[in-house]
């Protein structure tokens, strides 16, 4: 009796798993009848097992089943829960997207009437570390030489941030920084979705950098070698993907990104949603081929300056 109780229980228990199923997986991809028939008739079999002659109720056979069919609806019905978890979490995200976009323009438009507000965020910026010059149009960091004998994912992190991979070491809070590069002028762009190319007119931030014993400023991308076509990286104006928020499912928290992982420049297209300024060249789909140029690199631990400028420097692009 004790088996055919548990055949009952388990008819039961499938039976409730197969309208959460139903239910459930809309957010996603709903099981197809024929699998859910084929449950259903591995179900239907062992009932009948089940209920035959003690001889076969106690068949291992038959208990190794009802354990399978029990893991196997169980699958489904968590695969059904991630899936609706999954576009719910996709439409609060749009929801919260789109409060952040409103939020931010009138925010904007406020500091824009209000000229004694935005000379306060100047201010504030000033604060943090980050020179910012209008009237050239060029925002001037400080920080060091971080990794210039490793493979590099970053072009600059902030402190915090996976400095090992790093080419700069920036002494810089994240969220400051993406404030000054709007200050600027430029707004946040993202690649094609399905191509990840930037379309060739999109402006971009030009990226120098300057250390003690230089003359001028020269282009980050001289500091990089691509071993891929064994020379210097390709010059290039960097995208600003102004970093992403997005939500920790396990505790709903809002988190920028930027901040939270503190990539500030990304070499490799890996880390450009997450980093402020992303390499939109096609070879940054390779991350394994950017390393530091040691013709021209100093040792780990040199101060720098890094600036970011809304046009390229002719006279500091000159070797």
């Amino acid at each position: 009796m004790r088996y055919v109780g548990l055949g009952l229980v388990l008819s039961l228990l499938c039976a409730a798993a197969v309208v959460v199923l139903v239910d459930r997986s809309r957010g996603g991809p709903p099981p197809s009848a024929e699998l859910l028939e084929g449950l259903e008739r591995r179900l239907a079999a062992l009932e009948q097992r089940l209920a035959a002659p003690a001889r076969g109720n106690n068949d291992p056979r038959t208990l190794a089943e009802i354990a399978q069919l029990c893991e196997d609806t169980q699958g489904l019905v968590l695969d059904g829960e991630r899936g609706l978890r999954r576009d719910l979490q996709g439409i609060y995200e749009r929801l919260l997207a789109r409060l952040d976009e409103i939020s931010l323009r009138n925010a904007a438009a406020s500091a824009a009437a209000d000229p004694a507000a935005r000379e306060k965020v100047h201010a504030r910026l000033t604060e943090l570390g980050i020179i910012l010059r209008l009237d050239v149009g060029e925002v001037e960091l400080s920080g060091a030489f971080s990794e210039t004998d490793r493979p590099l994912e970053f072009l600059a992190v902030a402190p915090g941030g996976r400095a090992y991979e790093a080419l700069f070491l920036i002494d810089v809070a994240p969220a400051a920084l993406k404030v000054a590069i709007e200050e600027l002028g430029f707004a946040e762009n993202d690649p094609d979705p399905e191509t990840f190319r930037w379309a060739d007119s999109t402006r971009g931030v030009f990226v120098y950098a300057q250390w003690e014993g230089q003359a001028h400023p020269c282009r980050v991308e001289d500091l990089v070698w691509n071993r891929e076509t064994d020379t210097i990286m390709q010059r290039t104006p960097w995208m600003f993907t102004a970093s992403r928020f997005f939500t920790d499912t396990r505790t709903w928290e809002r988190h920028f990104a930027a901040e939270l992982y503190k990539n500030l420049m990304a070499l490799s297209l890996t880390y450009a949603a997450e980093a402020l300024l992303a390499n939109p060249l096609e070879c940054a789909s390779n991350e394994n081929i950017f390393f530091p140029n040691k013709d021209r690199c100093p040792k780990s631990g040199t101060k720098a300056k890094l600036i970011l400028r809304k046009e390229a420097q002719p006279e500091w692009d000159k070797p």
